[in-house]
């Protein structure tokens, strides 16, 4: 906090350095003052930063695939492309593929 103060007073905006400042004169003294207090008040932005990170997942997460993912997803569609090869074959008995191995292990020993 003192060199985010800092950052601010060479910016010259006295007001939010004295207000980071005195914060971190408040944190540092009640941490040697007063430890249970200051775990309590560690505990307690712990758990609302567990808060704010939910908040924003849900807030930036949820448009982000809704204007990204599915847009994309229903252009693929209208072009009539599955990049996933999603779609049963009717005519395999099996969607299981056989595997296509290299006829000698040669590659496998020059990897680079």
């Amino acid at each position: 906090m003192g060199v985010i103060a800092g950052f601010f007073y060479w910016l010259d905006k006295r007001w939010i350095t004295y207000f980071i400042g005195a914060l971190a004169l408040i944190f540092v003294l009640l941490a040697v003052l007063a430890p249970l207090v200051y775990g309590r008040k560690e505990a307690f932005l712990q758990r609302f930063a567990v808060w704010v990170g939910q908040a924003l997942t849900h807030v930036l997460l949820i448009p982000f695939y809704l204007l990204c993912f599915v847009p994309a997803r229903v252009i693929l569609y209208l072009r009539g492309r599955d990049p996933l090869n999603r779609r049963f074959p009717a005519v395999a008995p099996s969607c299981w593929r056989p595997i296509t191995r290299p006829p000698i292990s040669e590659p496998y020993k020059r990897q680079y």
